[in-house]
Formats: C-alpha cells, structure tokens, sequence
C-alpha cells in the first residue's frame, strides 16, 4: 500500500509572509540611495542630470551619465535636506 506525505501546517509555506520579507528587504537596499543633481560640463554646453548613488562622490572621482563617464570637479551636500542630497559639477574628460 503507498502512503501520501502531507507537510504539516508548520512547514507549509504562506505567500503573504514571503512577500512581506521581500518588502522589508528592498526597502532596506533602497535606504542607502541618495539622489543628487548633476551639472555635467563640455567645452560649448551644459546640461542637468538627476543620479542616485551610495554616497556624494569626491573631486576626481568617476561617475557614469548619460554621457559616459564623467570625471567629477566638485561635489557639495545640500544643507536644508530637500529633495536632493548634494550638488555634483563634472567634465567630460
């Protein structure tokens, strides 16, 4: 004769509790964004851009736009803490 295994009411899986976890953890990644304004400077142009990264970036550092990679000339937080988390000014190199 076969037997069926059932899983017990303590090993069945609940669907809402999965994707409560799943919430609390995108939030959580999402916590360490911060979004900043770009200034991102040619030879005969401007133009504004709105990026998200961990952190404000340091003079010299690379940043990619959607233009490339962008070499960063200066970096400054926003004191009042509104929308934006600092200002960026970069050049194409």
């Amino acid at each position: 004769m076969l037997s069926t295994v059932t899983a017990s009411p303590a090993r069945r899986v609940r669907p809402y509790l999965f994707r409560r976890r799943l919430r609390c953890i995108g939030s959580a990644i999402m916590a360490g964004v911060k979004r900043f304004t770009v200034t991102i400077e040619a030879p005969n142009w401007k133009d504004l851009q709105e990026i998200e990264l961990p952190q404000l970036p340091r003079e010299g550092d690379a940043i990619e736009t959607r233009y490339g990679t962008c070499i960063v000339t200066q970096a400054e937080p926003v004191p009042d803490g509104g929308q934006y988390a600092g200002k960026i000014v970069c050049r194409l190199p």
